[in-house]
């Protein structure tokens, strides 16, 4: 046998070992493709994991003066966290605040982006007017409840001028004004959310489950695009929703 027989049938022979150790590595679910996450997983360690972590570390060594004065050993910071009464106040509002704000933008932005995914004139119009507070930051927002909501504002004006009230009400520089600018600032972006998922239901489903006698609620609460082939298997005629 001559030597580039040889050498041919040792080149086979690799590739041959090379394409049966990946074919084996594929079976085991192991893609080499998934190499190029490396880099990505090591920025994340490193600028995102070990941080976190070090940090959670730092929170269970306390100092001998937090000890001292607080007791609970190494929950010595919790224990000052927890019965300092400035910051559980704090925490207390920011959630009186966040919470309330958080569900009322969701509840608001459903039925809003429930109707802007269809389609009719003037929908882009709407469309930036829901985002456009996004570009109006915390200043304007501010500097726009006090001309008005303020106690000089234009709302204020307008009511005593017609006789609902005698004296400026105070609508903004206390909870409700706080309120009123984080729901402004919040619900352009839980609308582009809601929007986003709900652009994924075809409305091709919802025509359908009007078509066999589903009412309004009922296409909100069921039509999704899991029902797609149970609403094709479906008979024609009035469907029991």
């Amino acid at each position: 046998m001559s030597t580039a027989a040889l050498k041919a049938g040792k080149g086979g022979t690799a590739a041959k070992s090379t394409a049966s150790l990946r074919h084996r590595l594929a079976e085991r679910g192991i893609d080499t493709s998934l190499l190029m996450l490396v880099p990505a997983l090591f920025f994340a360690v490193a600028l995102f994991i070990y941080p976190f972590s070090y940090g959670i570390g730092l929170t269970f060594q306390p100092s001998p003066e937090i000890q001292q004065q607080w007791g609970g050993g190494m929950f010595a910071n919790y224990v000052a966290f927890f019965k300092d009464s400035f910051l559980f106040d704090s925490v207390w509002l920011t959630m009186r605040l966040a919470l309330p704000v958080a569900i009322f933008n969701v509840l608001a932005s459903i039925p809003v982006a429930f109707k802007l995914r269809q389609r009719f004139r003037g929908k882009k119009l709407l469309t930036t007017l829901v985002v456009l507070p996004i570009t109006l930051g915390t200043v304007l927002t501010a500097q726009g409840l006090l001309i008005f909501a303020g106690r000089q504002g234009w709302l204020n004006r307008f009511l005593i001028q017609i006789g609902v009230i005698d004296q400026p009400v105070a609508f903004v520089n206390n909870y409700w004004g706080v309120v009123f600018s984080l729901v402004i600032s919040g619900f352009p972006f839980a609308f582009l959310l809601i929007s986003s998922y709900l652009s994924g239901i075809d409305p091709s489903i919802e025509a359908a489950a009007k078509v066999m006698g589903a009412n309004w609620q009922q296409r909100f609460r069921r039509v999704n695009p899991h029902v797609r082939a149970r609403l094709q298997r479906l008979p024609l005629g009035p469907a029991r929703w």
